[in-house]
């Protein structure tokens, strides 16, 4: 139980003792959930969207992870996604024209 607030702020707005409470308990029972349906969730639950009714769930992430490294809850691990930038695996080998199928 959280005896004073801590100085968490999230899109320059100061998170309330009921808030920081309610992030650690949800970190707390659904640790076996990504980052991203955490923070998806907290998100969902505490109204932080944009103007266009998205979710600021990248921006939650963000806090989330200050908040770990400050010992405040515990996040699960990463898990393997799909890599990042330019794709890795093999190309299909170009075909000489001399190889190439003459048209009918």
């Amino acid at each position: 139980m959280i005896t004073e607030a801590p100085d968490y702020h999230f899109c320059g707005q100061a998170l309330n003792a009921a808030e920081c409470q309610l992030i650690q308990d949800l970190t707390r029972q659904y640790g076996r959930l990504s980052r991203h349906v955490l923070a998806q969730t907290i998100c969902e639950l505490l109204g932080w969207q944009r103007p266009n009714g998205n979710l600021k769930a990248a921006e939650c992430r963000i806090l989330l992870e200050q908040m770990q490294d400050e010992g405040w809850i515990h996040l699960p691990a990463l898990r393997a996604g799909r890599p990042r930038g330019r794709r890795t695996g093999t190309s299909a080998m170009p075909v000489p024209l001399s190889e190439m199928p003459t048209a009918l």
